[in-house]
Formats: C-alpha cells, sequence, structure tokens
C-alpha cells in the first residue's frame, strides 16, 4: 500500500467531526490558539495535514488561513466545513508552496504520523518566512503519570495504542531535538492537558462535557507551576525558524 492509499484508508476509517468533543483536543487547540494570539493579528498561516478542517475552520475566524492534507477524502470534508478556496491538495514531504510564504505553519496532530518527520519540518521551514514560527502539538511520554511509571520501570506504551496509525511517540526532548535539528530555534513548550486521557474512568469524562470542570481545575493548579507548565499528555510546541 502506498502513502496515498495509506491515508485515504484512514481518512475512510476515521472522521474527525466529533474530535473536538474530546477534551485533549479542545485543550491543545485552546493552547495552539494562545500562542497565536501572542504572535500577533496579521497572520497567514497553513494548517499543514488539515484534514477535515475542524482546526482549520477556528483559524479562519481570525486569521488569513490555508489548509493542505493528502487525502482528497479529507479535503472534501474540509471544503464542505469552511471557504472550498482556502484549503488544497498536496504532500507534506514536497508541498506545493513556494518560498518563504506562511508566517506560520501549524502541524496538528500530524507529525506522529509522519515515516520521515525530519523532512516535513525542513519543507515547513522552507515555505516559512524568515523569523516565522511552526506550532507543532503531539501525544507525550513526558508527562507526570507516564514519568512515575518509568521511574517504577514502567515504559509507557499508551500513545501507540490510542491511535494505530501513530508511528512515533515521543518524549519532550525528542521533539526539541528535531526542532533544532531542522532549522528552529526559541522553542515555547506547553502541556495540556497534564493527565493522560487515555486511562479508565478518565478516558470517559474526556468525551462528556459536563465533566470537564475537573479538567480544567487540574490543568489550571498544575499551570501554574513552572516546573511542571512543559508537561503534558499532549505538548505544544512553538519554535521560530533561523
Amino acid at each position: 500500500m502506498n502513502k496515498l492509499e495509506k491515508y485515504e484508508r484512514m481518512a475512510a476509517d476515521f472522521e474527525q467531526n466529533h474530535q473536538l468533543n474530546g477534551y485533549h483536543h479542545f485543550r491543545r487547540l485552546e493552547i495552539v490558539l494562545s500562542f497565536l494570539r501572542k504572535l500577533g493579528k496579521d497572520l497567514i498561516i497553513l494548517d499543514a495535514g488539515c484534514g477535515d478542517g475542524l482546526q482549520l475552520d477556528k483559524y479562519i475566524k481570525s486569521y488569513m488561513a490555508f489548509g493542505v492534507d493528502i487525502s482528497l477524502t479529507r479535503l472534501k470534508r474540509a471544503k464542505d466545513r469552511v471557504n472550498k478556496n482556502i484549503v488544497f491538495l498536496g504532500d507534506l514531504f514536497k508541498l506545493p508552496i513556494k518560498d518563504n510564504k506562511f508566517d506560520v505553519v501549524i502541524l496538528g496532530e500530524v507529525i506522529e504520523h509522519l515515516e520521515e518527520p525530519r523532512v516535513v519540518l525542513r519543507e515547513i521551514h522552507r515555505i516559512l518566512k524568515s523569523s516565522g514560527y511552526i506550532l507543532l502539538d503531539t501525544p507525550s511520554q513526558s508527562n507526570i503519570i507516564d514519568m512515575i511509571l518509568r521511574l517504577l520501570g514502567i515504559e509507557p506504551k499508551w500513545g501507540y495504542k490510542v491511535d494505530k496509525t501513530h508511528l512515533w511517540f515521543f518524549k519532550m526532548n525528542q521533539v526539541k531535538d528535531l526542532l533544532h535539528n531542522t532549522g528552529y530555534r526559541q522553542v515555547k513548550i506547553r502541556g495540556g492537558p497534564f493527565i493522560r486521557y487515555d486511562l479508565p474512568i478518565i478516558n470517559h469524562c474526556t468525551w462528556v462535557k459536563r465533566r470537564w470542570w475537573a479538567y480544567r481545575i487540574l490543568d489550571f493548579t498544575i499551570g501554574q507551576l513552572p516546573v511542571l507548565r512543559q508537561l503534558g499528555a499532549i505538548q505544544v510546541f512553538m519554535a521560530e525558524k533561523v
């Protein structure tokens, strides 16, 4: 099965309409949007691997935003959700975009699906403007629970199990190294949610919005502690193009 066939099968098997009903997806998008607000208002953004367009639908409310995806199935859904003129077909490994075009490129829950993340990070570097930014988020082993488990000699594997299409399950320093080695600097990191969303009982609460208040309290409380603020079951990374 080639790459295109694989992504089309993934698109056919999994629609993303319900995605933001999960607290972990809601929270990671909330953090991404907070980073964007700090960067300013007049941004030209690319949602790389935009999928069904759920995140892109949020970005276009405040920014000039575009989306690209390799799956025709997902692009059709994205076009039905947002203005069809802002989404287009493209392979992240060789984007049909000229150099220095975007202020920000966002990789939302994408990097863990890529066979060669370095190649894609370099391609994003190419299309970013001078001193542009990459924003990416991914499930992470660098969270409080997994760090305790490793002290007990237990290696966490949940990042592969929550989605069997995941090829990678990163630690925080692995992503930082990837960014530094592909032409980025000043890496800022924010974790959230801090508690793993795959755990029994918690997993159920994740998808019930009226129970999100417990997550909100935990995220607010832990987020006040600088030593823990970067840790999270999902981590969001923002880095500047060198």
